[in-house]
């Protein structure tokens, strides 16, 4: 399994929950939902770890997809999302 974490770079989560609606209505639907970006960790470098919990260190930084992976994340695990005031969801 890979493990992920965020790039220094990457925004904190900023969707509502209509665009979380959408995008799994999109997926039920069958059509695209965008993208999701994955770069390979070489070398040692500063990253956020998504799982504070994890023993194991990251193999993978989300390049672009944040939102989506976040999203699903959430309604799979059924986890309130840390919004970009560092505010749970509802």
């Amino acid at each position: 399994m890979a493990i992920l974490s965020l790039s220094e770079l990457q925004k904190p989560f900023v969707w509502d929950q209509v665009k979380v609606r959408d995008l799994i209505d999109s997926l039920y639907k069958g059509l695209p939902a965008g993208v999701i970006i994955l770069c390979e960790i070489l070398r040692s470098m500063k990253y956020r770890v998504i799982n504070q919990n994890g023993k194991r260190e990251s193999r993978f930084l989300v390049i672009g997809g944040q939102q989506h992976l976040t999203s699903l994340f959430s309604i799979i695990s059924n986890r309130k999302i840390i919004n970009k005031n560092f505010k749970g969801s509802k």
